[in-house]
């Protein structure tokens, strides 16, 4: 641009806030008047309506829509970075929740079947000491039956013996014709 465009601007479209209420000035109130051979505009080539709020000093001017300025690249990779990133870390989290599920199972399933191989030990232990008390039982009185029988035995045996040394007196008496006496002690 030249020096002296500085202050102009190319339309090619009004900003949207001067769409109403803006006129071209008549070519009566104005001294130069509009100058036809250019496509460029000065800023006292329009005046504002009465009490609207732009005035010669007002920032909004027209702007060239030819090369609209671009978003730098920076600002709009910030979103796909931090959009991938939490994909990444939801993925990764993701994963490691499963793995932990996997894991934590096959530690429930070793404790379930630890529990049952307890419980069977138990099962079975409970039923031997059953087995046990009824044999023991069965024991005492068998124990108790053969030490009544041993007792009847040892007795039957004292009676025996009294009976045959008995005998014997009466054996020995008959070979010497005499009448037995009872003897004080039985033999042995």
């Amino acid at each position: 641009m030249d020096e002296n465009e500085d202050g102009k601007k190319r339309i090619l479209t009004p900003p949207p806030n001067w769409s109403e209420g803006l006129k071209p000035k008549s070519s009566d109130d104005s001294e130069d008047g509009i100058n036809e051979s250019t496509d460029w505009l000065e800023e006292e080539d329009f005046e504002a309506p009465f009490g609207s709020e732009m005035d010669s000093n007002s920032a909004a001017r027209p702007t060239d829509h030819a090369s609209p300025e671009k978003p730098r690249g920076g600002s709009s990779r910030a979103p796909w970075f931090l959009a991938i990133l939490g994909f990444v870390a939801t993925s990764t989290m993701g994963g490691l929740w499963l793995n932990s599920q996997d894991s934590n199972s096959a530690e429930i399933a070793d404790l379930k079947s630890t529990i049952r191989s307890l419980q069977r030990e138990e099962n079975r232990q409970a039923s031997e000491d059953i087995a046990f008390a009824a044999d023991n039982e069965k024991l005492r009185s068998e124990n108790t039956f053969l030490t009544a029988q041993v007792q009847a035995l040892i007795a039957e045996n004292e009676r025996l013996k009294n009976r045959d040394a008995e005998h014997t007196v009466k054996a020995i008496a008959q070979r010497q014709g005499t009448t037995p006496a009872k003897p004080a002690s039985p033999l042995l």
